[in-house]
């Protein structure tokens, strides 16, 4: 809970103060290297001279102060190193936590998806669909049996009907079937009996009135 109503700070800002933060100490290290590498050259010139006077006594005191100027800037760069590290993993945190807000965000889409589409009613509806095609199947083969058997019927129905018109006319069918013309029309026109020709126009008056 925030004291005197001040608000919770946002992970993310802190995030880019810290980042700043460390760039700014990462800019003064560097000006603190600069200033005694300045002075670690002052400090070369100034043993050269006293070499030359031949003064060893102030050049040792230079040279020991040379060498505690060059373990500084070694402090220093080791430092500069550990705030470089320090905001490289400050730079991995960031995009790990935008890859956590993002993953988090993506897995309430697909959480919300989850909660549309119910597996056991996606089941169900697949089962009855596949149950009713089935069905369908079923009775396309009832009917195509129902219009066969149907129209055997009929088609023997009217055999035994046009048997029956043959026989009440005095016909014999099958030797009216038999009775293959071997001659001209014309001189078949001319042997055929009127009473044939009259019981032909009766079996066809018959079958006009069926």
């Amino acid at each position: 809970m925030s004291w005197f109503g001040s608000k919770k700070p946002d992970p993310k800002e802190e995030m880019k103060n810290n980042t700043r933060m460390l760039k700014r100490n990462e800019r003064e290290m560097e000006r603190e290297i600069s200033k005694i590498e300045r002075e670690e050259e002052k400090l070369k010139r100034q043993i050269k001279v006293a070499a030359k006077k031949g003064d060893r006594k102030t050049a040792s005191a230079l040279a020991k102060q040379l060498v505690q100027t060059r373990k500084l800037k070694e402090r220093h760069y080791q430092a500069k190193s550990s705030i470089v590290g320090v905001r490289g993993k400050t730079k991995a945190m960031e995009a790990t936590s935008n890859m956590a807000n993002v993953m988090g965000k993506t897995t309430k889409v697909m959480t919300n998806m989850n909660q549309q589409v119910n597996p056991q009613q996606l089941m169900q509806t697949m089962e009855k669909f596949n149950a009713e095609t089935m069905k369908m199947d079923m009775g396309e083969e009832i009917l195509d049996d129902a219009f066969e058997s149907m129209f055997e019927g009929e088609e023997e129905e009217c055999d035994d009907l046009v048997g029956q018109i043959f026989t009440e006319v005095g016909l014999d069918i099958t030797g009216k079937m038999n009775a293959v013309p071997t001659t001209p029309v014309q001189s078949q026109q001319t042997s055929t009996p009127t009473a044939t020709k009259t019981e032909e126009d009766d079996l066809l008056a018959r079958l006009a009135m069926l």
